[in-house]
């Protein structure tokens, strides 16, 4: 294969290998509107399970502020172990808040007709983090 021909091909494929990972775009979405304090924006990456469960933004922006305060006021996430089953995948997320506390949550992602949603959202122990 030429050169030409090798590169052309890189170049080409390269941004498919950048391609972002919807999951990781969803949550941090979330994450993102939360920070902004658009609990609105936050409430539509819930799945319509976690919508009918809270049954408004407000209600759902109320528990989050007050049971998951690094997530209501992230200042910066990390994404780490992932498990996939046939209907759901848990993917692991280590959240920084605005006070400098870390805490690692265990987000459960369900893909419906309009892409992936949060279903539910549980703290976990931290990873391990090998210095």
């Amino acid at each position: 294969m030429s050169v030409l021909r090798c590169l052309f091909l890189s170049l080409f494929l390269w941004p498919a290998a950048l391609a972002a990972d919807p999951i990781e775009d969803v949550i941090s979405g979330q994450l993102s509107e939360f920070r902004e304090g658009d609990v609105l924006g936050a409430w539509a990456y819930a799945s319509p399970g976690i919508q009918a469960y809270f049954g408004s933004p407000d209600t759902f922006g109320h528990v989050v502020e007050e049971d998951y305060g690094p997530i209501w006021s992230n200042k910066a996430a990390r994404f780490s172990d992932r498990d996939e089953t046939d209907d759901r995948v848990r993917q692991i997320v280590v959240v920084e808040g605005a006070n400098g506390q870390i805490m690692a949550y265990a987000y459960y992602m369900i893909e419906t007709e309009n892409g992936w949603r949060i279903d539910g959202v549980e703290p976990v122990e931290l990873p391990d983090v090998a210095v």
